[in-house]
């Protein structure tokens, strides 16, 4: 099963945020789950596939073209899909 989330490329306000974005990556892997968000090396989107990484699950970005040119996409993609 794949999972979309949709969280921000900056680490927000409150540590909380980052908190629950590894809790969340390292959670979808255990119940057998694929993280798809945003692909970037960024914020949250970053704690989030850094933690479903480590915790040995995939990670499949769907992300601009202009992002990929600036460096900025995730370079632990399982799959990337670059749009426009």
């Amino acid at each position: 099963m794949h999972v979309a989330v949709f969280c921000g490329s900056n680490f927000g306000a409150s540590a909380v945020y980052r908190e629950s974005a590894a809790e969340l990556g390292h959670t979808l892997p255990e119940r057998g789950m694929v993280l798809v968000f945003g692909g970037t090396s960024k914020g949250l989107m970053k704690i989030t596939a850094d933690a479903a990484l480590q915790a040995g699950g995939k990670i499949h970005g769907v992300i601009p073209r202009n992002l990929v040119e600036k460096g900025q996409q995730h370079p632990g993609l399982s799959v990337a899909d670059v749009v426009m």
